[in-house]
């Protein structure tokens, strides 16, 4: 029994030079861990405001610009982040929030290709947010730039989801070289609506696979196999005479 241990655990760490998974991970936008300027802002009476910061960790191409505007007459919009990590949205009027990613002067230059969706995780969506008291929800949309720009977008739902942007329909967008990454919480149609946006991910890439061993590889992995079985046979001769 423990010989044919031994065989399995030989075996199994030979194929292991051969078989090597791919593995899944995402690309980060924003996480919402850092600020110094986007804390939160007000808007009022439709005069926007805005707050830029750049050299933040954690956020795809270092930069976050935040805008926030009311519509006309409206009484108040403030947005922005908040410890420990969200994108918070509070209204008493209607108006919008939109966090942009450039890069900054040194341009974003992003590629998501290898990803599947875009995903927006929010939560603390209240009744108005969610279109309960009258008027619409909260949409949310999301426009991606690189040569041409496609703003797709969904309504909030729930109090909490996790909203899935295909990338399959921002086509004619070069995916490989995004210059912007724009996400608006667009209240236009819900007064007073509250809600957060915990993170903003591309998600679904795969790291390439490692690559293939050399020829040179073969005949070692093999002159082991045979040493070791070689060993084993001879202990076994040993014991039996």
């Amino acid at each position: 029994m423990v010989n044919q241990m031994k065989r399995v655990a030989v075996i199994g760490w030979c194929l292991t030079v051969w078989v090597v998974p791919s593995l899944a991970y995402d690309v980060t936008i924003d996480t919402f861990g850092a600020f110094v300027n986007t804390g939160a802002i007000d808007s009022n009476f439709g005069v926007p405001n805005s707050a830029s910061d750049t050299g933040l960790v954690g956020v795809l191409g270092g930069s976050r610009d935040l805008l926030v505007q009311t519509d006309p007459l409206q009484l108040l919009v403030t947005s922005g982040v908040k410890l420990p990590g969200i994108l918070d949205y509070m209204s008493i009027g209607t108006g919008f929030s939109e966090v942009t990613y450039t890069g900054g002067t040194a341009g974003l230059g992003a590629s998501i290709a290898c990803a599947e969706a875009v995903e927006v995780v929010y939560f603390n969506a209240d009744d108005a947010a969610q279109g309960l008291e009258g008027g619409g929800a909260v949409l949310i949309a999301l426009t991606l730039t690189g040569g041409a720009s496609v703003t797709q977008s969904q309504a909030v739902t729930g109090a909490a989801a996790t909203l899935s942007f295909p990338l399959a329909d921002f086509a004619g967008v070069d995916l490989q070289n995004l210059t912007s990454i724009a996400l608006r919480i667009d209240g236009s149609n819900s007064d007073s609506a509250d809600l957060a946006v915990d993170s903003i991910q591309a998600v679904g890439c795969e790291a390439p696979p490692a690559p293939a061993p050399s020829m040179g590889m073969v005949p070692l992995a093999l002159s082991t196999l045979m040493l070791v079985g070689l060993g084993m046979l001879g202990m076994k001769r040993r014991r039996n005479t």
